[in-house]
């Protein structure tokens, strides 16, 4: 009878060890995720600009863009790819905004009928660091492919803060241009780093 009490004691002791185990292991799971990493993103971004984009251009953090990103990469999955994850970030922004969020070539070429006036489109873009660099060389990484973007699109298609087509002139505003970066961490310990940037222009067309 004593060995099956000690058996029954012995028993219930090794129960309770697996079930702190268990509630150690899920707090360590729940630990698993995304992560805003510091806003350091967007002053490197406004540094790397070309002094053309510059005059048209300044990017601002933006805790609700932050807070998309984060919910679109859970959306996305692990180890998504930079286009899933904009997927997933543009329907986002899409029932927030109850706007249409466009490619961020739509925004950088801006192609606005002269019908309407003023117009706003909305550009997303998503970028995907390369793996296994450290924070600081990923965030050097996502500037890099930022900056390459944005500048490239706009002296490519000699955007300026306003156009003319024959007497028809087109003033472009770039109210809104944010950048978010955030760090994700998978069940398996890697870490990847992705970089939203949202940016909302308006168009007013007048005639000169």
């Amino acid at each position: 009878m004593k060995l099956k009490k000690i058996a029954s004691l012995m028993l219930a002791g090794v129960m309770a060890i697996s079930m702190l185990a268990g509630c150690s292991n899920n707090g360590s799971n729940d630990n698993k995720g995304e992560e805003t990493v510091e806003t350091g993103i967007v002053a490197a971004v406004n540094d790397a600009l070309s002094k053309e984009t510059k005059e048209i251009i300044t990017f601002a953090a933006d805790s609700t863009v932050d807070t998309q990103l984060k919910a679109a990469l859970n959306a996305a999955g692990e180890k998504a790819t930079d286009e899933q994850v904009r997927a997933k970030l543009a329907s986002i922004i899409d029932d927030s905004k109850e706007v249409y969020a466009a490619n961020i070539a739509n925004v950088l070429n801006p192609t606005l009928s002269n019908d309407a006036d003023p117009q706003e489109v909305t550009g997303v873009a998503v970028f995907k660091a390369t793996d296994n660099l450290t924070e600081e060389a990923s965030m050097k990484n996502l500037v890099d492919q930022i900056s390459t973007l944005v500048d490239g699109h706009l002296k490519a298609n000699n955007v300026t803060a306003t156009t003319f087509v024959g007497s028809k002139a087109t003033k472009y505003s770039y109210d809104t241009a944010a950048v978010s970066m955030v760090k994700v961490t998978a069940l398996d310990g890697t870490t990847n780093y992705y970089a939203a940037v949202v940016i909302t222009v308006t168009a007013s067309v007048y005639t000169v």
